[in-house]
């Protein structure tokens, strides 16, 4: 299985795909792409969870440290179509109370605009 992340501009929002297994190169690129977007102060930042085949515990400490760099950077984190045995994994370390998590693209993109809404 390939382990990749491919990331794709749609309107104001960047969507990032992780594919096979939750890797640190493939963390190591969402690292690099999270800061690029920064940089370009893009606002929201989905990233679709439905093709990650295993989610290590070093990828929980990664989200979470991405998650925290992009609310100081003013941009919306929120991971969508995460596997249920992903969603155990992460409610086991107690990160769902700071991850944003939602069940698919509409309500990742939605969550994102009432956000956008509410602040400006």
């Amino acid at each position: 299985m390939r382990e990749e992340l491919v990331s794709r501009r749609i309107g104001d929002i960047v969507v990032m795909s992780v594919y096979g297994v939750c890797s640190s190169s493939v963390l190591g690129q969402l690292e690099i792409k999270c800061r690029e977007e920064s940089v370009r102060q893009t606002k929201h930042i989905l990233i679709d969870c439905a093709y990650i085949t295993s989610l290590h515990p070093d990828a929980l400490r990664s989200l979470r440290s991405r998650t925290s760099e992009a609310d100081k950077a003013g941009i919306n984190l929120v991971l969508y179509q995460v596997q249920p045995q992903h969603v155990e994994q992460i409610k086991l370390t107690g990160l769902d109370a700071l991850l944003h998590i939602k069940k698919d693209f509409q309500d990742a993109y939605l969550h994102c605009k009432a956000i956008e809404a509410a602040s400006g």
